[in-house]
């Protein structure tokens, strides 16, 4: 038994190496860790979640799992009131993105995570952010400087924006050569692990095969039912509303209208979107299309006494661990992790804002322009091939140095073999976890309005949902200043532009008011 013991040391090395290197994630699902400090988000605790981020990104600075935090701990310092800390937060992970994205072919740091991986699982690969991930970021960076007051500053991160949207479906199929190339690396090592056992039948999987299980065609087929066809080659419909946004706003209606007919392809179903299409299609002499000639453009300027609002709807759109086995000849069973989206309905119908207008009262309420639950699983849908087909070509890598590790013990005796099974099993269930990453505190949908300011700026604000009208919680500086089921509020003299963000959870909406001067 001595040789056995003189090998644990340097596996236990390797192990804590790939741990601290990668985060706990390797052996605890992102999903599970994550779900204390979630529930308080949802709770309409957002301070306390943003705390719990905040410690997190501390612990895992310098890990792979560094950016996921970050983007946790943004949007929960967003929606609790601290625009500038959020921003921090924000900052850290387009850095890092930027990072991992130029990062050489080669280095140490790189090689190193593709040996975690290897002896472990995916979640041991820097994670680099989804594509959804990407396009969202640099809105919630707009949406932090329009909180401080300064919409130059918005503007500038919606052009970065609409940068990574265009390069969206170029930085993806990147994505999925690299996954090819490390899935035929992979199988090229295994064939040559396989050559060393008596049997090579199973030792090899691919997609048609995993699909034949009932856990994955499941996963499969339920992202192409919620995903929208509409939305097709990765397209984000609520980055193009922003992006109208950002040209109505520099007086540019050429461009919002590129943007707008580019948005009502992807939701042609809505009120708001077919207004602004019919407004900026009036304001440049485009073509407005038959079903939309009796939909009135709007009768007040974009650019000026303007009110936006931004309501994000709902809990966003997660992954769970999901497990399942094979049988192998080789092996008596194979157990595999992979990651299947979780989804959830919106929580409220919407938002009503009301105010008066020459003399009597009027009425807006928010439309869907994007359903953000459908942008995740199509980003999914169309990642799973490659993706579950990489998970097991690695598991099996895994397996099959075990397989092998366990032939060579059981020819040192029984004693070996017993220990080798011991240690091989172990090993496999430590590791076999799914990569759950990915940024939960989106919404499952996102809805707008756009309406003059009022003569004598007020507004009231209401909402509804299945169980009636809802508690609104008026937000300033990271405290609820107000809270009732009809909020006033009163926009100052001089607010050229007013942005209205609210943030619904189970408990109600949250409230945040930006104007700029």
């Amino acid at each position: 038994m001595y040789k056995s013991v003189k090998v644990i040391p340097p596996l236990v090395t390797l192990v804590a190496m790939v741990l601290l290197g990668s985060g706990c994630s390797t052996v605890i699902d992102a999903h599970q860790q994550k779900s204390s400090a979630a529930n308080n988000f949802y709770d309409n605790h957002f301070d306390t979640a943003a705390k719990s981020f905040g410690k997190k990104v501390k612990a895992r600075s310098g890990t792979g799992d560094e950016l996921m935090w970050c983007l946790e701990q943004g949007t929960a310092d967003f929606d609790a009131g601290y625009a500038d800390r959020s921003l921090v937060a924000f900052n850290r992970a387009d850095y890092l993105i930027k990072e991992y994205d130029n990062r050489a072919t080669v280095n140490l740091r790189k090689v190193g995570a593709e040996a975690g991986s290897a002896v472990t699982n995916l979640n041991a690969l820097p994670y680099s952010g989804s594509i959804l991930d990407r396009q969202m970021l640099y809105a919630y960076r707009a949406f932090d400087y329009l909180g401080m007051g300064d919409l130059s500053g918005a503007l500038v991160e919606i052009r970065r924006m609409r940068e990574v949207h265009k390069d969206s479906k170029k930085i993806f199929e990147e994505q999925i050569e690299k996954t090819r190339k490390d899935i035929e690396s992979a199988r090229l090592e295994n064939s040559k692990q396989a050559a060393k056992l008596s049997s090579q039948d199973g030792t090899d999987l691919s997609f048609e095969q995993l699909l034949e299980n009932a856990k994955v065609r499941k996963a499969y087929d339920s992202a192409a039912t919620k995903s929208n066809e509409l939305y097709a080659s990765l397209a984000n419909p609520f980055i193009a509303y922003m992006s109208a946004i950002g040209y109505f706003l520099e007086g540019n209606m050429e461009e919002a209208m590129v943007d707008m007919r580019e948005l009502y392809r992807m939701e042609p179903d809505s009120s708001l979107v077919q207004r602004n299409y019919v407004t900026a299609a009036t304001a440049t002499g485009s073509f407005v299309p038959m079903n939309l000639t009796e939909v009135p453009p709007f009768r007040f300027p974009l650019d000026d006494k303007v009110v936006y609002v931004i309501f994000m709807n709902g809990r966003g759109p997660s992954f769970k661990q999901e497990k399942f086995s094979l049988v192998l000849p080789w092996v008596s069973y194979i157990g595999f992790a992979f990651p299947v989206g979780v989804y959830s309905k919106p929580e409220w119908t919407n938002l009503v804002l009301k105010y008066s207008e020459q003399g009597g009262v009027n009425d807006v309420r928010t439309a869907r322009i994007a359903d953000i639950n459908a942008v995740f699983a199509q980003e999914y849908h169309e990642n799973l091939p490659s993706m579950i087909t990489r998970i097991a070509v690695s598991t099996l890598t895994k397996a099959l140095a075990n397989a092998v590790a366990i032939e060579a013990a059981r020819r040192q005796g029984v004693g070996y073999e017993i220990a080798a099974y011991f240690a091989t099993g172990f090993y496999a269930y430590l590791f076999n976890t799914a990569d759950t990453r990915c940024w939960e505190m989106l919404p499952a949908e996102v809805q707008a309005a756009q309406l003059p300011i009022p003569e004598d700026r007020q507004l009231t604000l209401t909402t509804s949902g299945i169980n009636g009208f809802g508690q609104l919680f008026l937000r300033q500086k990271g405290k609820i200043v107000r809270s009732s089921k009809q909020l006033d509020i009163k926009l100052q003299p001089a607010t050229r532009i007013a942005f209205i963000f609210a943030r619904g959870v189970p408990a109600g909406v949250n409230i945040q008011v930006f104007e700029i001067k």
